[in-house]
């Protein structure tokens, strides 16, 4: 079955965390009790308006050539991630290209 690649950039920006809070997640024990390693404490408590872009690439369908069986073996894995992942940061690296942090793209740069 192919895979849906989906980016997304503009999101980091509605929110100001100031400390990541692994020390916190992992004295209270939710980094073994829920598989939590930070508790981020963030200002403001709202959300900041922000402008998030969404962009959808071309279906991955790498995984077409190969056998259900091969998704036990770590080096396809590792193959078809790395090749994923690569073309997920290309887009988000175009759709970073003359983006100025919480403003945006503007329409005509």
């Amino acid at each position: 079955m192919p895979i849906l690649p989906i980016v997304s950039i503009g999101g980091h920006e509605a929110v100001l965390s100031w400390y990541d809070g692994a020390e916190v997640a992992e004295l209270l024990g939710w980094k073994k009790k829920f598989r939590l390693n930070v508790l981020p404490f963030t200002l403001p408590a709202l959300p900041l308006p922000a402008q998030i872009t969404v962009s959808v690439l071309p279906p991955f369908t790498k995984t077409l050539d190969y056998k259900p069986e091969d998704a036990r073996n770590p080096e396809v894995l590792a193959k078809l991630n790395e090749e994923l992942l690569g073309q997920m940061q290309a887009e988000m690296d175009r759709m970073a290209e003359n983006r100025l942090p919480w403003i945006g793209k503007v329409l005509g740069r």
